[in-house]
């Protein structure tokens, strides 16, 4: 079965398995339940990986199906799921589940603080959708914390999401769980190839700027985890948060010798699950990446990719307080 008869039949099981109360991105946000949207992400597995590369052909597509929209939607949309919809970076990847814990001291609130224990979803993609061996990628992992532990937890609730990237510029890393991920793309290490991608950068980074009214564009290049401190807080001003965190991979992550991050990541190849350390720094790093201390650890124990990790899941990304 090819990859767009695929998508198709897990594009009508969405229509069938859909609950009346379906979210929109104009209704009003009262959190989710960590199993609801685990179970639709699951519901609908793709029998064939898609293949949906970003090149200079797609520029059209991006601009016809409304880049500065999708930037909006990002920065205004709380929502965990939505109706289908198109992703236009990171157009395919692959969802995990698993815990979040900090296990060491911090001053810091909400789900940072020492002891927090939460869920999480996330999905790992790569930005263009590049799976060919030795290819320039951009990989990146957007995440969703729960303030809970219990996957069964029966009242809907908040989460908090984060962003992370490997390097603005790409990278040619073998493995996906070779990459250290950061919520700061700076600083850029230049990497051979990128002037080929330049026309997609210079479409979505100003799209995203414009949607987040940025008044620079260093601005745009660190993501917020304010969201992440306030999660549990009575008091949203009195949230601390780090000002930037990266996820660095376990040495005891196995690596699988495929170059698509989707079969890569799944966790027949993974027995132990996937682990990273959550690392910290209170102060961005122009030149190089320093001042980071470990205070935690993300665990995944289960993956999937399918239409709805792709179409459906949403990560709302807040703007720069």
């Amino acid at each position: 079965m090819n990859h767009e008869t695929s998508a198709a039949r897990a594009s009508a099981k969405w229509v069938a398995l859909r609950a009346p109360d379906e979210p929109t991105e104009s209704a009003v946000y009262r959190g989710s339940r960590f199993a609801d949207v685990w179970r639709a992400v699951s519901a609908d597995p793709y029998d064939a990986l898609p293949d949906k590369r970003l090149g200079l052909a797609s520029l059209p597509e991006l601009i016809s199906k409304g880049i500065y929209r999708a930037a909006r939607r990002t920065l205004t949309t709380r929502a965990d799921l939505l109706a289908p919809f198109d992703k236009l970076v990171h157009p395919v990847g692959i969802c995990l589940r698993g815990t979040w814990l900090i296990d060491d001291s911090t001053r810091y609130t909400g789900l940072f603080k020492t002891g927090s224990k939460a869920l999480i979803i996330a999905r790992a993609s790569d930005a263009l959708g590049e799976q060919r061996p030795g290819k320039l990628r951009f990989l990146g992992m957007a995440g969703k914390l729960w303030p809970s532990d219990d996957p069964n937890h029966a009242t809907p609730l908040p989460t908090g999401n984060f962003f992370t990237l490997e390097n603005l510029s790409g990278t040619h890393s073998q493995h996906f769980v070779d990459a250290t991920l950061s919520s700061d793309l700076l600083p850029v290490q230049p990497r051979a190839g990128i002037v080929a991608k330049l026309p997609l950068g210079a479409l979505a980074g100003p799209a995203f700027m414009l949607a987040d009214h940025a008044r620079s564009p260093t601005q745009a290049m660190i993501r917020q985890l304010y969201p992440i401190a306030e999660l549990g807080e009575w008091e949203r001003s009195d949230a601390v948060a780090p000002a930037v965190m990266r996820l660095v991979p376990s040495p005891r992550c196995r690596r699988a010798s495929t170059p698509d991050l989707r079969e890569e990541l799944r966790m027949e190849h993974h027995p132990d699950g996937i682990r990273y350390d959550i690392e910290v720094a209170d102060r961005r790093s122009w030149l190089l990446a320093r001042g980071f201390r470990r205070i935690g650890e993300i665990h995944f124990t289960e993956s999937v990719a399918s239409y709805s990790g792709d179409h459906r899941l949403h990560f709302a990304h807040p703007p720069k307080q």
